[in-house]
């Protein structure tokens, strides 16, 4: 029975990474080039040239462009907390543990993402003073000011943050509430395909308690040590709950095997392929 609730827990982490996957999308990226940060970007720049000099055009620009990133932000934030509550209930469901009641609200990392936005308005602002329109739309030699790519990266940074933090919130309390806490550890989760970064792959499988902090060492990765994904920007990785003694058990050596399988792919091949379905044990 026990690795029949790691398995469930394992297929209900698997949708958060294929929501995480999509809200990425749905921001923009040059296999999606109709997200909406890209296309509020497209539709600002557009509105700029010729005129980026003219500092009444920017300001009216610049306040279209911050209001169309709020309200991106703010939906997708949102979405993200919820698919964050929405596997911590499933995994009280599996492992018969309270309901999470609370819901959590994303409001710091809404904040936190427009705050890149401004810092970026005001480099605009004062490049627009001193009539450098190539320095705010780039030319051929260069990126200009007015960039989507910093704020789109930074975007899909506080999206995987805004899930954690709902699946932390959601499973914390539940936990809490069940009195069951040495019952239990957290395992990261990747969903192995040819976008699985180096970082996750090593760290897939690796099981610690729920107050530890992950053990990272492939690349990418912002730190060392981490509580939670994401370990790097378009981070897709989460975690799972997992019975104490189940952590060794033959699911957890499947998802290590299959991931130092294509880790080993990779090096003697020195290229990725595409794997679909990709999953907590997806090969080749």
């Amino acid at each position: 029975m026990s690795e029949q609730e790691h398995a469930q827990a394992l297929r209900i982490a698997g949708r958060t990474d294929r929501e995480l996957a999509r809200l990425f999308a749905g921001l923009g990226s040059a296999r999606h080039p109709r997200g909406r940060v890209l296309t509020a970007y497209r539709q600002a720049r557009r509105a700029l040239a010729g005129n980026a000099t003219d500092l009444r055009v920017v300001e009216q620009v610049l306040a279209e462009l911050r209001r169309s990133l709020a309200a991106t932000a703010l939906q997708s934030l949102q979405t993200a907390g919820q698919a964050g509550m929405v596997q911590a209930r499933a995994m009280a469901r599996v492992y018969d543990l309270p309901l999470p009641v609370e819901v959590y609200a994303p409001v710091s990392e809404q904040a936190a993402w427009l705050a890149l936005f401004d810092a970026q308005a005001a480099q605009v602002r004062a490049l627009a003073l001193t009539g450098e329109e190539a320095a705010i739309l780039g030319d051929e030699g260069r990126v200009g000011a007015l960039s989507p790519g910093p704020v789109v990266r930074e975007g899909a940074r506080w999206l995987a943050i805004a899930a954690l933090a709902g699946l932390s919130f959601g499973i914390d309390g539940a936990i809490s509430r069940s009195g069951r806490q040495d019952a239990f550890v957290r395992q990261a989760v990747a969903a192995i395909d040819e976008r699985t970064t180096d970082c996750c792959l090593k760290v897939h499988g690796q099981a610690v308690g729920m107050r530890e902090r992950f053990r990272l060492t492939g690349t990418p990765r912002f730190a060392d040590r981490m509580r939670d994904p994401p370990f790097h920007f378009y981070c897709r990785t989460v975690w799972t709950l997992v019975r104490l003694q189940d952590v060794e058990d033959s699911l957890t050596l499947r998802m290590r095997d299959a991931a130092t399988a294509e880790l080993t792919a990779r090096a003697e091949t020195g290229r990725r392929v595409e794997i679909h379905p990709a999953s907590a044990t997806s090969r080749r």
